[in-house]
Parts: C-alpha cells; structure tokens; sequence
C-alpha cells in the first residue's frame, strides 16, 4: 500500500504529463495549421520532414518520460508506486529540454526559418557532454607512470617545504 508520497507524485505526475501533452499537441496544431497549411505556398518538402522527424523525437521523448512516470499498482488494484519523480535530473531532464525546445521550434519557426537552428542546441549540447566526460579524460588522461612519477614530485615538493618552514639554528642562536 502506498503513502501519501506517492500519490501526491502519481498527481502530480498526472498534472506534468498533461502540460507537456498539451504544449506538444498546441504547438503541432499552430505549426500545421498556419506553416503548412495557411503558409502553404512557402513551405516545402523540408518543412514537411523537418516536421515529421521533430514530431518523432518529441514523441519518443514524451513516451519515455509517460512510461517513467507510470504508477505501480498492486493486483488489488492498489496504489504501490507512483512512479517516478518527473522533477528529478537526469536523463528526465534532459528529455524535458528536448520537449520544450520542440515546442518552441514549431511556434517560432511559423516566424522565420532560422528558428529550426536553434534545434542544433541538442546535438550540440550532446557534443559537449561527449567532450567533457568521455573524450577528453580519456585522451588527455595522465598515463600510470605519470601519476606516479607526480604522486613522487608531491612527496619531494612537501618535504622540501617542510624543510624550509624549519626553525633554523645558527651557531646556537635562533
């Protein structure tokens, strides 16, 4: 049986999923009534399938995090789980990022084409992630000997300090 925390986060679950649900399908109305409708004469096959892959990946983004969030229920039929917690970091985080970026795609770029650039801000983030956590530890990375041979240069470098911080004594005087 579940406590109140859980269904709170089942409500509030609830509460986010519908939000997300209706920016995606406000935005993908907008932008297929007015861009590819209205606008039709200036849209052409790359609207369509720009459309098409953007809509994909939102999809994808939003069915991961709805499966994330789905409560467990017990085969009485009672509330075990809640789900997971949507306000967490993450890989839900970065799902949302990808969903609200979507959205704003598809609005903004009723305006101007330009605005399906800022859709690069995936890719490129993902980039830097990549840079920053896997590629460059792994070729900038000190080899072993050298870890050792600067674990030796610490060791002479405090005891040279050590030594220095002494008291020195000069012919029986302080």
């Amino acid at each position: 049986m579940a406590g109140a925390g859980a269904k709170r986060r089942r409500t509030e679950n609830a509460k986010r999923l519908k939000a997300l649900r209706v920016a995606l399908v406000l935005s993908s109305v907008v932008y297929v009534g007015l861009r590819l409708g209205w606008f039709h004469n200036t849209a052409g096959w790359k609207h369509y399938l720009g459309y098409l892959i953007t809509s994909a990946i939102s999809a994808l983004c939003y069915r991961s995090i709805s499966s994330m969030a789905k409560p467990t229920y017990g085969p009485n039929g009672e509330l075990l789980d809640g789900g997971a917690d949507l306000s967490m970091g993450g890989t839900l985080e970065y799902l949302h990022d990808v969903l609200y970026i979507t959205v704003f795609v598809h609005t903004a770029s009723i305006v101007t084409d330009w605005f399906w650039l800022a859709y690069l801000v995936i890719p490129g983030y993902a980039g830097y992630m990549l840079w920053i956590y896997v590629i460059y530890p792994y070729v900038f990375a000190a080899r072993p000997d050298e870890q050792q041979d600067s674990q030796m240069d610490a060791k002479k470098r405090a005891k040279m300090e050590k030594k220095a911080t002494r008291t020195k004594y000069l012919h029986g005087k302080k």
